[in-house]
Formats: structure tokens, sequence, C-alpha cells
């Protein structure tokens, strides 16, 4: 009886720490920097794979993916951009 109830014990104590353990791991991701959606976006580099275009837009790679962009400045295929907004499916990026 002694040897059930010890492992019980354990048993519990085990689950409780492993409780503690995944609430503190949740807390702290969701305290984290936002790595996906548009906010993810901005910060980020990408490379101007086409010049202006249709509506003075550019073709930029950004994470390996194909993004319309628009800039204030002149872009030349292979410059580096840096996203600083984002607007529907449109960056908006500035020379790095």
């Amino acid at each position: 009886m002694e040897l059930l109830c010890s492992d019980l014990l354990l048993t519990f104590v085990f689950l409780i720490l492993l409780a503690v353990v995944l609430v503190r791991l949740s807390v702290k991701a969701h305290k984290g920097p936002v790595l996906t959606g548009n906010e993810g976006m901005i910060g980020l580099t990408g490379i101007v794979t086409e010049g202006r275009g249709f509506r003075d837009r550019y073709q930029v790679e950004v994470r390996g993916e194909l993004w319309w962009c628009r800039s204030s400045h002149k872009l030349e295929p292979g410059m580096e951009v840096r996203v600083t907004g984002i607007d529907d499916l449109l960056l908006d990026v500035l020379p790095v």
C-alpha cells in the first residue's frame, strides 16, 4: 500500500512539473516577435528580380517568394532592398 502511494505521489509531482514547464514555454512563445503574416515581413531583406513594370511596380524576392513592390527610389534588378511596409499584397521597400 505504501509503495502504491509513493508511486502516485511521484506521478503527481512529475505531472505538475511537466505542466509548469509547458505553461512557461507557451508564455515565452507568445511574448516573442511576430514571425508570420504582414507584421513578420517588415524588416526583411530581398532582391529585386525585375525592373519597373506594371503600374511602376517592381518584382522582388523575399524569403524565396516573389512579391510586387513599390519604392520612391529607382531600383534595378539585383539590388538588395528592405521591406518597410505592406499594403495588401504590395510591399513598400527601400534600397539597403
